[in-house]
């Protein structure tokens, strides 16, 4: 058995090599085919890894030709926002704070897509926006006004009003949240996953770094499909649970709904919203997102209340028939394997988003998006998240371990891990290493304004502290996500 799992395990390593250097091939190819000529000026960066395992890039121009180098930045450079404040307000100081803005947006070869937009910008974020070493680079909250309300974003395929700036300042690779979102894309499991793509921020002309915009976690075109009713039956609900709803001051049965399916029931020792009181076994805070307070009665609420707790005791019980009834199966596992392949610290507490969507025998709970990944994979510095091995999330929440403790939910787990999960997760490192090659530059910019590698920011572990060049952090991630990828396959095929 041990020879099969290191079989197993050294045909992984081989295959995430193989693709590796076919993505550094393709590009190493294109580069020497693009000769400029007067129809097509720009070229590609020959870049080629100095050793098969991932690390130690190098890149290479093929011409010093000075208009060829300036396409070549172009090419590999991310859309500029700017962001000029026009009403009352310091950006970056109050949260709740909308601040009147016009927006203009420029692609990656200098042409404005749109300029002067009318909308407000506002603080978001909850550790994010209270940790001290982040007051330089905060993440945001974008929305359109004016004639246009919907705005396509940064290479979006669709158009939208409310947009999200995430800093991942916590994050020194900056891909860490990017990199979760596209292996959700790759994911069948997931019907929906958020647009993601990198810019650089400019607020009242202060270069603020690179930053990921995202779709917003909300109801829309390209985002979630869903419907409202006045027959809660009917109606299809947007939720989050989060234990930080109850340390905001938010009032139960009004801002967020309480779900207990403990046996113990709560813990009258500790505040509901204490670690110490079993949030991940007991109490989960949920906030309906979806739909608005205009269409939610009491009888809204008391409808998902019973769903969530029906949910718990099934999971809890390991009743697969119910689990099966109630719970979008495929959808459980691939959110499940995203947590914990990247040891989420948030898993089974915070920014965990799903749908109850359908009506009669296809009404089901369906997990997702993912979100929220920037202190993860090894970057956090307590429990064992800055080790690649050991089960996680699965020991911290319930939900999670009924997946391993249910015989039907494990068996369809380990199926979609080798038929689905495996190929996807190799798909986006390749991606993911390949995009730190193309736009170094471009990301490096990010530690001209912000001068934090070599430099502890809150939590990086010391092993994430001590690296002091961009290329390494996203080596350490990449590195990370190799290790857990090749652990958790010998666990779940032993």
């Amino acid at each position: 058995m041990n020879n099969v799992k290191t079989l197993k395990t050294a045909f992984l390593a081989a295959a995430a090599a193989i693709i590796v250097l076919l993505a550094v091939l393709a590009v190493f190819i294109l580069s020497n085919d693009r000769t400029p000529t007067a129809d097509n000026p720009n070229t590609h960066d020959n870049y080629a890894a100095a050793s098969g395992d991932g690390t130690g890039y190098s890149a290479s121009a093929n011409s010093t030709d000075e208009s060829t180098l300036f396409a070549q930045e172009r090419i590999y450079d991310f859309y500029t926002l700017r962001i000029t404040t026009t009403g009352d307000g310091i950006p970056f100081t109050i949260r709740e704070l909308w601040i009147d803005s016009i927006f203009t947006l420029i692609d990656n070869s200098g042409e404005i897509q749109f300029a002067d937009a009318e909308g407000r910008i506002r603080g978001r974020g909850n550790t994010t926006w209270r940790n001290s070493y982040m007051q330089e680079k905060r993440p945001l909250r974008v929305r359109f006004d004016g004639d246009v309300r919907q705005r396509q974003m940064a290479g979006s395929a669709h158009a939208a009003r409310d947009w999200i700036l995430r800093s991942n300042h916590m994050d020194k690779s900056l891909m860490r949240d990017y990199s979760a979102l596209y292996l959700g894309k790759l994911l069948p499991g997931m019907y929906w996953s958020p647009f993601a793509n990198f810019v650089h921020l400019y607020v009242n002309d202060e270069y603020m770094g690179v930053y990921l915009l995202a779709d917003e976690r909300n109801v829309g075109q390209n985002r979630a499909q869903l419907s409202s009713d006045p027959d809660p039956a009917i109606n299809e609900f947007f939720l989050e649970m989060d234990w930080r709803i109850y340390r905001n001051d938010a009032v139960e049965g009004m801002d967020f709904i309480r779900v207990n399916t403990s046996p113990d029931g709560p813990d009258p020792e500790y505040s509901p919203s204490s670690v110490r009181a079993g949030i991940f076994d007991r109490d989960h805070l949920y906030e309906i997102r979806w739909p608005g307070d205009d269409v939610l009665t009491a009888a809204h609420y008391a409808y998902v209340v019973d769903y969530l707790t029906a949910v718990g005791l099934a999971l809890r019980a390991g009743d697969f028939p119910e689990i099966e009834r109630l719970v979008c199966i495929d959808s459980l596992i691939d959110f499940y394997l995203v947590q914990e392949l990247f040891k989420n610290v948030d898993a089974g507490f915070s920014s965990i988003f799903m749908q109850i969507r359908g009506q009669g025998e296809n009404r089901q709970l369906e997990l997702g998006p993912l979100w929220d990944f920037d202190v993860a994979a090894g970057n956090a510095y307590w429990l064992s998240n800055q080790t690649p091995y050991r089960l996680y999330v699965s020991r911290r929440w319930y939900w999670a371990r009924a997946i391993h403790q249910t015989p039907e939910l494990r068996e369809h787990m380990v199926a979609r891990w080798n038929a689905y999960f495996v190929p996807a997760t190799l798909e986006m490192l390749a991606h993911i290493q390949q995009k730190a090659v193309d736009y170094q530059a471009a990301f490096e910019r990010n530690f001209e304004r912000f001068d934090i590698l070599g430099v502890y920011v809150w939590p990086n572990p010391p092993q994430v502290v001590e690296i002091d060049t961009f290329m390494g952090q996203v080596d350490y991630l990449v590195d990370f996500l190799y290790r857990r990828m090749n652990y958790m396959d010998a666990h779940f095929n032993e």
